[in-house]
């Protein structure tokens, strides 16, 4: 009988062992259970960012629709990811003849105003090129700065060079402005001086 209760025990001590996980077990559980909230986690971050982009790209959507229920042709030039461009131009004006008198010859200058900001870009232009002006070719010509133009891909410099003065008006140059994060061109123009 002792026999007998002794295997009893052995075999009831030998399946309790069995049933039992041992360390090395216990640790890979607990370093999957880890690994499996990283993995939550690193998806919720991909869902968070996936609807991110959705409201972007819902946002150009709707800046689209605007801006050809305002009659701006819009191109969106090829960038990298992320770096959209946007480059609006106004709609042409239409055309119409008009009969007038002969002028007397004269010299008379035409001066527009500027324009309505037309390019748009995501991506700060290069800081402006230190130029050395050459020398003036009359005495009260005007030097127009050079700048930086974006011609759809990447910015292209544009030299700056001697103009004719206006009476009356004052050259503003062109100029990039951060305007909602991204960056405005506002071409140079001739602007009447106040009097």
């Amino acid at each position: 009988m002792s026999k007998l209760r002794a295997v009893i025990v052995a075999l009831l001590g030998a399946t309790l062992l069995l049933a039992m996980p041992d360390a090395a077990s216990a640790q890979r559980g607990g370093r999957e259970r880890r690994e499996d909230r990283r993995e939550r986690r690193e998806d919720r971050r991909e869902r968070r960012e996936d609807r991110r982009e959705a409201r972007e790209d819902r946002r150009d959507r709707r800046d689209d629709r605007r801006d050809r229920r305002d009659g701006r042709v819009v191109v969106v030039a090829p960038t990298p990811p992320r770096a959209g461009v946007v480059v609006t131009a106004p709609t042409p004006p239409r055309a119409s003849i008009v009969v007038a008198p002969p002028t007397p010859p004269r010299a008379s200058i035409v001066v527009t105003p500027p324009r309505a900001p037309r390019i748009v870009v995501r991506q700060a232009p290069p800081r402006p090129r230190v130029v050395v002006r050459p020398p003036p070719p009359r005495t009260e010509a005007v030097w127009v700065e050079g700048y930086w133009q974006w011609n759809g891909a990447q910015y292209v410099w544009v030299d700056g060079h001697w103009d004719q003065p206006r009476v009356g008006y004052v050259w503003v140059d062109a100029r990039w402005e951060v305007q909602n994060g991204q960056w405005v061109f506002y071409e140079g123009h001739w602007q009447a001086v106040a009097r």
